[in-house]
């Protein structure tokens, strides 16, 4: 059923219903309830969070530190064992009626208690990535600390802001497979867009015409507006804030995005990869300038050459 292969994240809580609805029409069945796909279907930002416990180790690693980071992995996939119990159970309900919906949000509530220390190493890990905080090296790595830290005011605007998903931690049954974590199949649409926000755009979508005006005319035009509106003014300084820090996590997570501006199709091809388990296959939709660009060439020859991690991949552009 489902609720057993099939998993996916959007920014757009919209979005992310109308997958439910849509799976719930796909698969529904005259007498049985429908499925319970809260755990599969979430909201947030997939490329802002962590893939595995080895990129949050390195990221909250202190700067200049030599220390091995191996025993700090050993303990967050020690925490992340903890939540096992409460994952079999879920994945062993069917959803033959309301008592085991029931029992499957029980479970997942219990999951998701279980992995929040480990969580919030995670979101430590994404707060430093966008120059949130740093980590120094006389830092008490206790998950008391990890936890408070987390929970600061700035540090939590910022993950509050990044809205980030964090895969080992949002499925751990997918994620801590020993055999080969990682998704089978990996589908994505991602959009071509770049990593910035651009004031006259921006004020653009909320003065219709002004972009055809003169230059002198329209930033005269914008500042009235922005005068005139200081809720619109606080909007666009918080969206410039969270473009700023993304392009910190991305830049900091996928380091062979190569230089100039950051290309979301481009971050959105290493996440891909990454996540993609051994063997599994990949289908994303790119612009052409996917083989072309000098900026992906790394991605290129890693596909092209894919070590024992990614068996096969297709990809389609426009």
């Amino acid at each position: 059923m489902a609720r057993h292969c099939i998993y996916g994240v959007d920014k757009n809580s919209v979005a992310v219903e109308l997958a439910r609805l849509a799976i719930w029409v796909h698969t529904f069945v005259a007498g049985l309830p429908l499925s319970f796909l809260d755990h599969n279907l979430v909201q947030g930002d997939s490329l802002t969070g962590v893939a595995s416990v080895g990129d949050a180790a390195a990221a909250v690693k202190p700067k200049g530190s030599r220390a091995e980071s191996s025993l700090f992995v050993y303990l967050l996939e020690e925490l992340l064992e903890e939540c096992s119990d409460p994952l079999a159970r879920l994945g062993r309900l069917n959803d033959a009626d309301k008592s085991e919906i029931d029992e499957a949000r029980a479970a997942q509530a219990e999951s998701h208690e279980a992995v929040a220390p480990v969580r919030a190493v995670f979101d430590v890990a994404t707060a430093v990535r966008a120059g949130a905080i740093e980590i120094h090296r006389d830092f008490d790595f206790s998950p008391e600390s990890i936890a408070a830290l987390a929970d600061e005011p700035g540090v939590r605007e910022s993950i509050t802001r990044l809205n980030p998903v964090h895969y080992p931690t949002t499925w751990p049954e997918v994620f801590s497979r020993t055999d080969r974590g990682g998704f089978d199949c990996l589908l994505g649409n991602p959009p071509w867009e770049k990593v910035v926000v651009d004031r006259e755009v921006w004020w653009g979508m909320h003065l219709p015409g002004v972009r055809a005006l003169p230059v002198a005319k329209r930033r005269e035009r914008i500042d009235a507006l922005e005068a005139a509106r200081p809720d619109l003014a606080a909007e666009f300084d918080d969206e410039h804030k969270r473009t700023e820090a993304l392009k910190l996590v991305l830049r900091a997570t996928f380091p062979n995005l190569g230089s100039g501006q950051t290309d979301l199709y481009k971050a959105f091809a290493w996440a891909n990869y990454a996540l993609c388990g051994d063997g599994g296959r990949l289908g994303i939709v790119l612009p052409r300038s996917a083989v072309s660009d000098a900026g992906m060439a790394n991605w290129r020859k890693e596909i092209v050459e894919p070590p024992s991690s990614v068996g096969n991949f297709a990809a389609g552009g426009g």
